[in-house]
């Protein structure tokens, strides 16, 4: 019964905590219910903010697009403003130009009419070159003509003959017509080849679609630098709601580890106040406490303590009533009573007292004797159970800590998955997945680069057009025509050009006879004279007969030199019209030979032909070499060709085989003179392979066996020198060889193949 008591003190302790375990299991319901509702709330915010951060995400996209574009709308505004001035400056020069030829022919025709002018003086003299002779004879004076020094009839001097200081001042006259018509001319060339080259950049343009034009760049500019200047706003909201999709994930992740935990511990304390149950429905009766089954058990044992009392004083009596018995008996009959012979009332008359007492006793202590067997099978059940609670608490604190070690587990799973989930979906875009993204964007990089290609031979192919087109209406203009149109309509066939010219001839030839007849000073004065005096005008007549002759003379020799002059004067014009073409031709000549060697006005980049084609092979240089800048330079660097400038160039400004570095960090392109030591290595060995690639490829595909790399890695830091070691390592491959000069001592032990150069008095040694 003590031993019951001691093990129902135990169980005084189990129902207070399964007291507790109630209380506990029920504010756990209401932190389970609280947490649910919790989780709820975040997983509806986990639906709702990657829609609302893939809109940031596309928004920021889309300004990042407006401020690469920047660049480009900047491009288009400069042209459009050099469009709205090269219009201006095509119509001020169109007026200038038509003032220029109205003063191209007036100075011509001034020039044609001191050149008439000069060869009627000249003529005159001519004609009155025997007078001039006359008037410079003296007698006895041999004469400069004949060399005689007697002058018998010399020439009379006419009435306006011509001197040689009016030929000079003819000629003069006639220089200074012919200078200012040189300058005429040259100044409709000049002006003519400004203007051409000033509507070549206007390109038809009026100067309202012009103004228009730059206003429409200007508006795209504003558009783009205010889309640009968004882009920090959006930035920070893409920030802001990756932060909170990534806080709400992690809170999203504690609370359902807080509610599984809590969950867990619910079970635990659900099956722990299940064991406790379990031991006190065992331990008690139904209906019964721990309380009311020690006040019994307690008032059992105090039973039991004077029950085993009574047995004691029983005994203790029973030996003193066999003593006495064997006293009596010794007394009496001299014998000796054993102790198991009955007592005689006779003999001993207080002895049934006793034995009553007795029998009361024994029956008292046959009663316990059955009351502690059970009590003793009860025992032995309950330490039975003990046994089996200690086994199933030795498994609890197994499963307990394997259930720890899971929890602890599956957070730091839960938490990979999370920063898994986030880098795939922030990698990932919009697309559907990864491969997608890469395919997509692979199709896209072909078809812009595809796009560039056509868009690059539509400009040079437009070029080229407004270039022929230029230069066919510069010919005609200089022929004389006002256009391509009335080029075209005056065109003539060979037969009808050469009887039109013909015809030309010979009524030039009549206009220059009738004026000439009607110029005749003689018939003038005739005309205004009185009816005449036939004597008079017989001996005139006859002073006229004889100066007849002489005028027949010169008339003979004038016709002459008129029928010289007008075989020169065809011969002049076969020749002019044989140079004609010719002067066209070597005009093109001319032009296409400035603007291959790049000093024509119309190469705006001063750009060599043979620079033009280096540059496109430049060009696929440069897009060779950023394939492996771009691993060099963890994507930060590219190269890009500039027509712009010529490293070297001494000339002018000059332009055709130029390099830009564009660094992704800062949005700008750069000088390749701006970069570092270590920037500059790696940029020239992208180059120089690049270079390898394209002589490669030119060579029918002929692979360079062995390439050499000759110092410059020790500017380069070590995440640097890794990238530049794995891609010559990638070289390597297909057998070709690469050598690498360097004095590096990491490159000793990251390259096993060396060749040691060892100096000494000696000389050098190799190993």
């Amino acid at each position: 019964r003590r031993d019951e008591l001691a093990r129902l003190d135990a169980l005084d302790g189990e129902e207070s905590r399964l007291a507790a375990l109630r209380a506990a299991r029920e504010a756990a319901e209401v932190e389970a219910a609280r947490l649910a509702g919790v989780e709820a709330e975040l997983a509806d915010r986990l639906t709702t903010l990657p829609g609302l951060l893939a809109e940031a995400a596309a928004r920021l996209a889309a300004c990042r697009e407006q401020a690469a574009a920047l660049p480009s709308a900047r491009s288009r505004l400069v042209a459009a403003e050099e469009r709205l001035e090269a219009v201006i400056r095509r119509d001020e020069l169109a007026a200038e130009l038509a003032m220029a030829e109205d003063a191209r022919r007036i100075a011509v025709d001034a020039a044609q009419s001191a050149v008439d002018r000069l060869h009627e003086i000249r003529q005159a003299r001519i004609d009155g070159m025997a007078a001039e002779l006359a008037a410079r004879l003296a007698e006895g004076d041999p004469c400069a003509v004949c060399g005689s020094p007697d002058h018998p009839a010399p020439a009379e001097p006419l009435s306006e003959m011509a001197t040689a200081d009016d030929e000079e001042a003819a000629q003069a006259e006639a220089d200074a017509a012919q200078s200012a018509r040189e300058a005429a001319e040259s100044q409709v060339a000049s002006l003519g080849g400004r203007h051409e080259r000033a509507a070549d950049v206007a390109d038809g343009l009026s100067p309202a679609e012009a103004e228009q034009a730059r206003e429409e760049a200007r508006a795209d500019l504003a558009a783009l630098e205010a889309a640009a200047a968004r882009e920090p706003v959006h930035r920070d909201e893409v920030d802001r709601l990756e932060t909170a999709l990534a806080d709400v994930r992690e809170a999203e992740a504690e609370t359902a580890l807080a509610l599984r935990e809590l969950q867990t511990r619910q079970q635990t304390s659900r099956a722990e106040e299940e064991r406790i149950e379990v031991r006190l429905s065992a331990a008690l009766d139904p209906g019964e406490t721990v309380s009311s089954r020690r006040t019994s058990l307690t008032a059992e044992a105090t039973a039991i303590g004077r029950a085993l009392a009574a047995e004691t004083t029983t005994t203790t009596l029973t030996g003193l009533l066999a003593d006495a018995r064997r006293q009596v008996a010794a007394t009496t009959r001299g014998t000796r009573l054993e102790p198991a012979d009955p007592i005689d009332p006779a003999v001993w008359p207080d002895v049934p007292a006793a034995q009553g007492l007795l029998a009361q006793t024994r029956q008292a202590v046959e009663e316990l004797t059955a009351v502690l067997d059970g009590r003793l099978a009860a025992r032995q059940s309950a330490e039975q159970l003990t046994r089996e609670v200690a086994d199933l608490k030795v498994k609890e604190s197994a499963d307990a800590t394997l259930l720890m070690e899971t929890r602890a587990a599956r957070g730091r799973f839960a938490h990979e998955e999370s920063e898994l989930t986030t880098r795939l979906d922030r990698l990932r875009g919009d697309d559907a997945s990864i491969h997608e993204r890469v395919e997509r964007l692979r199709a896209e990089t072909e078809a812009y680069r595809h796009a560039a290609e056509v868009s690059e031979a539509l400009h040079e192919a437009r070029r080229e057009l407004s270039a022929a087109q230029n230069a066919a209406l510069a010919a005609a203009v200089e022929a004389g025509f006002t256009g391509l149109d009335d080029l075209a309509a005056a065109r003539r066939t060979p037969a009808e050009i050469d009887e039109m010219g013909a015809r030309l001839r010979e009524l030039g030839d009549e206009l220059a006879a009738v004026v000439r007849a009607l110029a005749d000073p003689e018939l003038k004065a005739a005309a205004d004279q009185p009816p005449p005096d036939l004597p008079a005008l017989q001996r005139a007549h006859d002073e006229a007969d004889a100066a007849r002759s002489v005028q027949v003379s010169a008339r003979d020799g004038a016709v002459a030199r008129l029928t010289q002059l007008t075989a020169l004067a065809a011969e002049l014009a076969e020749a002019q019209a044989r140079r004609a073409p010719a002067e066209r031709r070597h005009r093109l000549a001319r032009r296409m030979a400035e603007l291959a060697n790049g000093t024509s006005s119309d190469n705006q980049w001063d750009m060599p032909l043979s620079s033009y084609v280096l540059g496109e092979r430049l060009r696929q240089v440069a897009d060779a070499a950023n394939e492996r800048l771009t691993h060099m330079s963890d994507g930060r660097y590219l190269l890009q060709y500039d027509v712009k400038k010529t490293a070297g160039h001494r000339g002018r400004s000059g332009g055709g085989l130029g390099l830009r570095v564009l660094d992704a960090w800062t949005g700008v392109d750069r000088d390749p003179a701006t970069l570092s030591g270590g920037e500059s290595f790696i940029t020239s060995l992208a180059l120089a392979l690049g270079l390898a690639d394209v002589v490669a490829a030119e060579a029918g595909g002929a692979e360079i066996g062995t390439l050499f790399v000759d110092e410059g890695f020790g500017t380069l830091d070590e995440e640097t020198l890794d990238d530049v070691l794995d891609i010559l390592d990638s070289l390597r491959e297909g057998g070709r060889a690469v050598g690498v000069v360097s004095h590096v001592a990491e490159l000793r032990v990251r390259i096993p193949a060396q060749l040691r150069v060892h100096k000494g008095r000696a000389g050098s040694t190799l190993r």
